[in-house]
């Protein structure tokens, strides 16, 4: 059965759901917790011609999601983790995982903004971080989802799309799902090791998010 093409403005409304100004609040937590890239490459990925993935992103489950953060997360980008190797713990750049701390979370936002970048200084003050060290490598340009939006454009034959861009995201898409399916042998690995799946997800999970 032939594929129904969809509009520009149908694409932009059920479609491109990172346009959507009800979706600002979790795009900005995506960006916040280090998930904003993979969550754009799973989304590429999907249009691949060989990908099984229908869902977006945001529908996908929590499994799925700690899949995609293992193929194209980076860590470093994480404003917290959870650590369970003894080396990492031990890590230049992240705060010791020993103390058992509870927040008390009845205080003002203020108070307790003050209180956490005062744990935080004492901490690099240990480490002889300064406030403004970046982490090398780290870009803080975002992705681009132009890749995704040429491509849907030329698949339903929307003039204004750009070949190049276009053709370079279908390239992209097919690399993507070598890759996820990588990822998705190394969490099966891990699960085998440690007896239980690997939860990168958390960070946004666990609080709700």
């Amino acid at each position: 059965m032939k594929k129904k093409l969809l509009t520009l403005n149908e694409l932009k409304e059920t479609v491109w759901w990172w346009e959507h100004k009800e979706n600002d609040d979790e795009m900005e937590r995506l960006k916040t917790f280090g998930y904003i890239l993979a969550a754009r490459n799973y989304e590429l990925m999907r249009r691949s011609p060989r990908s099984p993935f229908k869902q977006t992103y945001l529908k996908l489950d929590r499994e799925t999601k700690t899949t995609v953060s293992m193929a194209w997360g980076n860590p470093n980008d994480f404003p917290y983790r959870q650590v369970f190797d003894l080396q990492k713990q031990e890590e230049i750049g992240w705060t010791s995982p020993r103390p058992h701390i509870q927040w008390n979370i009845q205080l003002s936002d203020r108070d307790l903004k003050k209180a956490f970048m005062d744990y935080i200084s004492r901490h690099r003050n240990v480490q002889k971080i300064t406030r403004n060290s970046s982490i090398k490598g780290k870009k803080n340009r975002p992705p681009s989802w132009k890749f995704i939006e040429h491509l849907d454009k030329k698949r339903n034959k929307i003039a204004g799309y750009d070949y190049g861009v276009a053709s370079k995201a279908e390239t992209m898409a097919v690399q993507f799902l070598k890759e996820f399916k990588l990822a998705q042998i190394k969490s099966g690995e891990i699960a085998k090791t440690w007896g239980i799946f690997p939860d990168f997800g958390a960070s946004l999970q666990d609080f709700g998010f």
